[in-house]
């Protein structure tokens, strides 16, 4: 941060040098004194902010001052010309005063702060009388396993291998709860890339050949998803009694990452 009151002459410069080179979205305090303050004396104070590795090389360097507070002036000033606050003392009453200044791009770093996605829980449910799937993992193209991908990321899902199946399907459901069906091969899905920021839900379940337990039916029911509607499950042709299968039956794991 930088300073001056001119008129009157000479002009001189005064430094903060508690400006961090690598930039910083803080506060930046200092205390600027005018003596002599009359109502026929024109003092104008001038503030500008810039990188401390420009030191006082900072013409025509200095970040954009924004949204001047009232009776303050956000302007080009002296040559070359620079960005920065200037007021008159006449006009402005002493105290405390707020100025804002935009960094350009170049200065300003990325800061990434991922969110752990949350370790899947499934809720308890009575045994299962029939073959279920056992869990779903995500990895990359290359199969090492993770738990949280990038916007543009492929990811592809796993399924628990369970036992004389060898029909799985997966299905993705995106952030504004659109479901997307992947392909599979065995109990492993197709890729799919992430387009877009938030918390996805990643599913599989099972297609047994047969049974008792499933008579009727081609695979199991997917496990609910919070916006997703409840399929109705009819009682299947053949089955023993008329009852239709409770909800606790649906044993489809899901996994819930999320997307950075």
């Amino acid at each position: 941060m930088f300073w001056t009151v001119w008129p009157p002459e000479p002009l001189v410069w005064n430094y903060n040098p508690r400006l961090s080179a690598e930039g910083s979205t803080g506060t930046i305090t200092q205390t600027i004194t005018v003596d002599n303050i009359l109502p026929t004396t024109i003092k104008n104070v001038y503030v500008g902010l810039t990188a401390a590795a420009y030191g006082a090389d900072w013409d025509g360097r200095t970040y954009t001052a924004i949204n001047p507070p009232t009776d303050i002036i956000a302007g080009m000033y002296f040559n070359p010309p620079s960005s920065m606050f200037k007021f008159d003392v006449r006009k402005v009453a002493p105290g405390n005063i707020t100025l804002s200044f935009e960094a350009p791009p170049e200065d300003c770093a990325p800061v990434s702060s991922p969110r752990p996605s949350p370790t899947p829980s499934p809720s308890p449910s009575p045994s299962p009388i029939g073959p279920m799937c056992l869990s779903i993992t995500m990895q990359k193209l290359d199969g090492s396993r993770i738990s949280t991908v990038n916007v543009g990321d492929a990811v592809q899902f796993t399924c628990g291998e369970v036992k004389d199946i060898t029909e799985y399907q997966f299905r993705v459901i995106t952030p504004n709860l659109e479901i997307k069906s992947l392909e599979a091969s065995g109990n492993i899905s197709a890729p799919y890339t992430v387009e877009t920021f938030g918390k996805f839900f990643a599913q599989c379940r099972i297609c047994p050949s047969g049974g008792e337990w499933l008579q009727g039916l081609l695979c199991q029911e997917w496990e609910p998803v919070p916006g997703i509607p409840l399929p109705t499950v009819l009682p299947a042709p053949g089955r023993r009694g008329t009852e239709t299968p409770p909800p606790e039956q649906e044993v489809s794991n899901d996994l819930d990452p999320m997307m950075q």
